[in-house]
């Protein structure tokens, strides 16, 4: 009986054996001759789950184990521009649809009762020059004003103000002004006074004293535009557009400029400055000792491309207010980028644009974003700091 068990016993290990041979060699795990061998096999000779050499692959592992060759980089995503525009103000892109909007011009109150301004990031161009008394107003030109959720405070217009509107075509959003110096020029040009208007176009808050509490909003407006009648489209005194662009893919670089990190411009009020930040290429605006934000958002404003302009001023008629000759030509800055150059303005008349050009006569060209720009008088230009 015992022999007989080991017989089977050994008839069955032998029986194992076989089949085990049977099957690796069907297989084809030992060998690469056969037909399914060749197909998953690279040029190596290499299973898919196994080599020649006996080193396990684990089906998540790249065949291509060499550490030197270069990944394969994603394709950078194509942003699409459909239905959107190069707004003229500033050359970012915008909805089509305000193609022909004409935009707003507003008075902004600048004085410490005044601040912070709220909606004025929003302007695509801000106008800054001395009033009276050595207190600056700002007038900021927004062409996306239906949006703005609250403006303001709102103060009043002056005749040279009065005058850069125009360039724009603009509809003006202001609380009055000098009459017997400002009445000729605010008949030519489309307004929202706010001195008849408190109550219905614009509103008056709790949180300031009188008269630099006015304010409006986009829907209100509207609201003005459509009760008086004034046209959101451009009018037949535009006389096209204010700025040459550069390419986005070739920015204004002003390589032969001098360096221009921090710019002071010497208004004694408010002192303000600007201070260059390389990681944005963007100009931060500071005044009153301290960051200038938007009421709106708290967040501080900035400007892409900085423009003084020196115009000859004057005090009338013994008062304290101010006249500039727009209308002529003068010197000025042109600062984009950390960099500075001089240059030259000329205006020739009422809605005629301002041109400004470089040192050989070429109009200068500016970067996409905002702008801002800083009138002072021509006594200035020794005060001014760019360094």
């Amino acid at each position: 009986m015992k022999n007989k068990n080991i017989i089977r016993k050994c008839r069955s290990f032998l029986c194992l054996v076989l089949a085990v041979s049977m099957l690796t060699a069907g297989c084809g795990l030992f060998g690469d001759d056969s037909n399914e061998s060749s197909v998953e096999s690279g040029e190596s000779g290499e299973s898919l789950y196994g080599s020649s050499s006996g080193d396990k692959l684990y089906p998540d592992e790249s065949v291509n184990n060499d550490p030197t060759a270069t990944p394969t980089e994603e394709p950078t995503p194509t942003v699409s521009h459909e239905n959107m525009y190069r707004n003229e103000l500033s050359n970012e892109w915008m909805d089509d649809s305000y193609m022909n909007k004409r935009p707003i011009a507003i008075m902004y109150n600048n004085s410490v009762h005044g601040v912070p301004q709220c909606g004025i990031s929003k302007a695509e161009v801000v106008y800054e020059c001395i009033a009276e008394g050595g207190v600056t107003r700002l007038m900021g030109i927004i062409k996306e004003y239906d949006k703005l959720t609250e403006f303001g405070s709102i103060r009043s217009a002056r005749s040279y103000f009065v005058q850069w509107c125009m360039e724009y075509n603009a509809v003006l959003c202001h609380c009055g002004g000098p009459q017997i110096y400002v009445a000729d020029w605010l008949k030519k040009v489309d307004r929202l006074d706010g001195t008849s208007l408190v109550g219905t176009i614009y509103y008056r808050t709790a949180d300031r004293v009188s008269p630099h509490n006015v304010f409006g909003s986009g829907e209100l407006l509207l609201q003005g535009f459509e009760k008086y009648k004034i046209s959101r489209d451009y009018t037949n005194t535009y006389k096209g557009e204010h700025f040459v662009f550069a390419d986005e893919s070739t920015p204004v670089e002003l390589e032969n400029g001098r360096t221009a990190n921090k710019v002071s411009v010497p208004y004694h009020h408010n002192k303000p400055y600007f201070e260059y930040d390389s990681t944005t290429g963007l100009y931060k605006r500071f005044q009153f000792d301290g960051p200038q934000v938007d009421g709106t958002t708290n967040e501080q404003i900035t400007f892409k491309n900085i423009i003084i302009q020196y115009a000859v001023g004057r005090t009338l008629d013994g008062t304290a207010y101010q006249e500039y000759d727009v209308i002529g030509s003068g010197k000025g800055v042109y600062i984009t980028n950390g960099k500075a150059i001089d240059i030259t303005w000329k205006k020739t008349g009422d809605y005629i644009p301002t041109r400004y050009y470089d040192a050989s006569g070429k109009e200068i060209t500016l970067n996409t974003g905002k702008t801002m720009i800083c009138v002072c008088p021509p006594d200035m230009e020794k005060l001014n700091s760019i360094s």
